[in-house]
């Protein structure tokens, strides 16, 4: 389900920046590198296999990179709207009665995670272009799961929230350094489905903290 909602999620995402970003002062494009450092199991449930065998199973994210790009629309000195694209390098650790499957010979288990958020973004500026700024945000974000692992659940799209805080130095008018941390709150739930390592699993939904350190380029489009 999630591979055919995802591409709906970039076009409504894409079609609402236009006319945020047409009623901004500056224009910001940030392309960034960051630390994907998730903090939850993704599953983490027990049950009973026949005839009574008790079976524990969880699956969770290990910290990977991540690569992304922000446009920002900054409609004064303090207010402004992000819309933001990023793709983090991942793997699975799946791990049946404590012993990890996705260390088996040929065992497939690359688990990116993608994410899209629409956040509002608040700022702080000594001194416009010439110095240094703190901000922070808030806004909605769609997670989704991809890659080999999971092509055999049935839910890989989740709809949560993003926290943002971060500070940016000044290199000139047009370029600056960014740094920020971004929390990802969203929960997971997944049916996973004659999946060779795990067989079938009915995951319970679980909140979710992703959290993103990154540090980008600011280039600024218009208003300098």
């Amino acid at each position: 389900m999630g591979k055919r909602i995802w591409p709906l999620v970039v076009l409504l995402t894409l079609v609402s920046a236009q006319p945020l970003a047409a009623q901004a002062a500056s224009l910001d494009f940030v392309p960034y590198v960051g630390l994907f450092m998730p903090t939850s199991d993704l599953v983490n449930t027990t049950f009973v296999s026949p005839p009574s065998t008790t079976v524990q199973v969880k699956i969770r994210q290990t910290v990977g990179v991540q690569l992304g790009a922000r446009l920002v629309a900054w409609w004064s000195r303090g207010v402004g709207w992000e819309g933001n694209f990023a793709y983090a390098l991942s793997q699975a650790e799946a791990k049946i009665n404590g012993v990890d499957q996705c260390s088996q010979s040929g065992a497939k288990c690359d688990a990116n995670v993608w994410f899209i958020s629409s956040k509002i973004m608040f700022r702080y500026a000594s001194q416009p272009y010439t110095s240094w700024a703190l901000f922070g945000g808030v806004g909605l974000a769609v997670a989704g799961h991809v890659g080999d692992f999971w092509e055999n659940a049935q839910a890989q799209t989740d709809l949560g929230g993003v926290l943002n805080v971060g500070g940016s130095f000044d290199l000139s008018r047009i370029f600056a350094i960014r740094v920020d941390l971004e929390d990802y709150i969203y929960q997971f739930k997944a049916v996973i489905e004659n999946d060779p390592l795990l067989g079938t699993v009915q995951a319970s939904a679980k909140w979710q903290n992703d959290f993103v350190l990154s540090a980008g380029l600011v280039i600024r489009l218009s208003g300098v």
